[in-house]
Formats: C-alpha cells, sequence, structure tokens
C-alpha cells in the first residue's frame, strides 16, 4: 500500500480474501461511496446472467450505448465542467432503456446495477466556494420513467464509484418489474460512467463460491516517494506506474507518524492502533497463502483485499489539515473532537503511542 498524494492514511486493520469462482459464474463486491444510509457491505454478489440496455444516451440524448457496454476507459463525458471547481459539472447523467428485457422478472427476483467509472473528488476549498456561491453536490440520483413520461426517484442517493476507476453496485429487488424499463441516473459531480449493466442475483452462485480468508503474517513500513502519476491515453483518469518514482512539492504537517520497521502487531486487529502512512510511505504485507486450496480446473480466481481505517489529505479547509493529530478512533462520534471525546488513555494505548508513533512528520 502506498500513498502516493497530500494525506496521512490511518490503516487499523488487514485481511485478504482469496476467492474462487466456478465456471460460468461472475462475481463484484456489494461495494459503492454511499454517502446516505444504507452502507454497502462488501460482501462477494454472484451471477451468471447479465442484461445490457437496448439503448443509452446522455441526458442532452447523445447516444452513448457503444460507450457504455464495455469497461475500455471510454467515458459518458460530454458535459460541462463547473469553472475552477474541482468535483462539479452541470447537471449530466444517463439514461438507460432495457426494453422489455425485465418484463419476464418480479417483485422477489433480485436486479442488481453494475456500474464501472470514476469521479473527481472537489477538495474542500472548492465545496467551500460553492456552498458560498449556493451551489450543492448532488451524488447520483436513480429514477425510472413512470407509463404517462414523468419520472420516479427510486433512490434519491444512490452512490457512485469511489475515486480512482472501479466498479459499483446497487441492489434493486423487485424496483425494476414491468412491461418496460428505462432508468436515468443524474448528478452535477465530476462522475464518469464507462460500462452500465444490469446482473441477475444469483443465491446458488454465492453458495458456490469458497473464500480463504488470510490473516497478515508480516508488515513493514517504509519511505519509498511518489509513484509515478501517469495517463494511459493521454487523458485522465490518472493511474499509477510502480515501476517509477517522482518528487513532489508536499505541505508540511505537524505531529508524529509510525516509525519505519515492522508494524505487523498494528494491523492484525481492529483495536484503535493504528499505522499512519505519510505522503511517500509505502507499507509492506505478506499473508501465509499454505491454507489455499488448489484452484479446480476451469475456476478463477480473484482477491479482495479489506482494510479498516481513515484518511486525511492536507486541504487548508479540511479540519486539523496541518497535523496528523488528533487521532482517529473507532468510538468517535465526530472528527475532529475535543478533550471530552478523545480515545481514552489506557495503558495499552500508552505504550501503543510511545512505541509506535515516534517519527516526526516532515515534509519531503
Amino acid at each position: 500500500i502506498t500513498e502516493p498524494m497530500d494525506e496521512v492514511s490511518y490503516l487499523d486493520h488487514l485481511v485478504l480474501d482469496v476467492v474462487d469462482i466456478p465456471p460460468g459464474v461472475s462475481v463484484g463486491l456489494d461495494e459503492r461511496f454511499a454517502p446516505e444510509l444504507p452502507r454497502p457491505t462488501g460482501r462477494p454478489i454472484a451471477w451468471r446472467e447479465t442484461i445490457e440496455p437496448v439503448f443509452a444516451t446522455d441526458l442532452k440524448g447523445k447516444d452513448l450505448t457503444e460507450v457504455l457496454r464495455d469497461r475500455d476507459r471510454m467515458f459518458a463525458d460530454d458535459f460541462r465542467l463547473l469553472g475552477h471547481w474541482p468535483g462539479y459539472a452541470e447537471e449530466h447523467g444517463i439514461v438507460l432503456d432495457f426494453g422489455d428485457k425485465l418484463s419476464r422478472f418480479g417483485p422477489h427476483d433480485e436486479i442488481t446495477l453494475c456500474i464501472a467509472g470514476w469521479v473527481e473528488y472537489p477538495f474542500s476549498q472548492t465545496n467551500y466556494a460553492a456552498s458560498t456561491a449556493g451551489v450543492l453536490l448532488t451524488p447520483p440520483i436513480l429514477e425510472r420513467k413512470r407509463d404517462d413520461g414523468s419520472w420516479e426517484v427510486i433512490r434519491k442517493c444512490a452512490g457512485y464509484p469511489a475515486g480512482m476507476p472501479r466498479q459499483m453496485t446497487l441492489g434493486l429487488k423487485g424496483e425494476l418489474a414491468g412491461k418496460s424499463c428505462v432508468l436515468r441516473l443524474r448528478t452535477n459531480m465530476e462522475c464518469y460512467f464507462d460500462q452500465v449493466f444490469l446482473a441477475v442475483r444469483d443465491p446458488s452462485a454465492e453458495r458456490s463460491l469458497k473464500t480463504t480468508t488470510l490473516a497478515l503474517d508480516r508488515a513493514k513500513l517504509v519511505y519509498r516517494g511518489f509513484t509515478r502519476e501517469v495517463e494511459p491515453d493521454g487523458k485522465p483518469p490518472i493511474t499509477y506506474d510502480y515501476n517509477y518514482v517522482d518528487s513532489a512539492p508536499l505541505a508540511s504537517l505537524s505531529g508524529n507518524l509510525t516509525r519505519y520497521g515492522e508494524v505487523t502487531d498494528l494491523l492484525t486487529s481492529d483495536d484503535d492502533h493504528l499505522c499512519l502512512v505519510g505522503p511517500g510511505d509505502e507499507v509492506r504485507m505478506e499473508f501465509d497463502s499454505s491454507s489455499v486450496p488448489a484452484l479446480g480446473s476451469g475456476w478463477t480466481r480473484v482477491f479482495v483485499l479489506r482494510g479498516v481505517g481513515y484518511c486525511k489529505d492536507a486541504d487548508p479547509f479540511t479540519a486539523t489539515s496541518d497535523s496528523v493529530n488528533p487521532l482517529p478512533w473507532k468510538g468517535m462520534s465526530a472528527y475532529p473532537f475535543d478533550n471530552l471525546h478523545e480515545r481514552p488513555l489506557d495503558r495499552e494505548y500508552r505504550d501503543y503511542l510511545r512505541n509506535y508513533q515516534t517519527r516526526r512528520a516532515e515534509s519531503r
């Protein structure tokens, strides 16, 4: 795990799931950025059948059927950004016409909306500037077209693919049945859609998955430098080339980061004993794979790294952005917090701070 940006990651617990998938089955995760409840569970979902839209457009009627068919860095991106506010755009979105493909499904069938894409997050200073101008950021709203041509809101806050390119899923059990189905997603976020389809969730396929969870065997915190940002096709989103390290001017931070060296004990349980990963740092992890079974003929294998932790950037409008403190903890009701709401300093926690949090933060 590398930290290539102007921020601090607070890692608490890491495990690795090895998921073996039988032939003919596809797998995703119940995963999305959900500003409102319910939160995604992160559990695997499986399907054997997908349904693509018959026709897809943007809100202006531009044909996006082929653009949204494959996950290929071809995005629905024909919308105007709002001035100097990264993360904000004019209202835009996609319209997905599934024709009568869903007419055979009933109220108990579990249909999952799968969306691959990415989002440009607004900075704290951007949110402040937009709010003073009376502009609110609106996460994607999911609507379905009624028979009379009007739109009914299905999810006021449908969520979105969080950050860099990935796939989000949204369960829509019993909400898409009918003679025809046309869906619309709209937002003013700088959100780019790459691929969209429906998956028919299959409980028997999920039961056929074989998951082996590996505990962390060893972890070491080191300084690496800043992994090079690249644009493979000359346009965003960026990705990272681990083979190269570049210099980067970053903000100065106050407080203590985790000292370099062995940090295995910090990452084996969810206990507020955090490994603070500063700009340019790297955590190198090892997992003992001796318990993983041999892969069956025709089966495929995927890996899910599950992490518990927090992150804070150095934007001047982010609370306490110039310091690694206060350290977040599970029982906090808000962040930042005052002295009355900080984590109790029991003996074990004091020992953790004294033994691990000893490296002065600095700019590089």
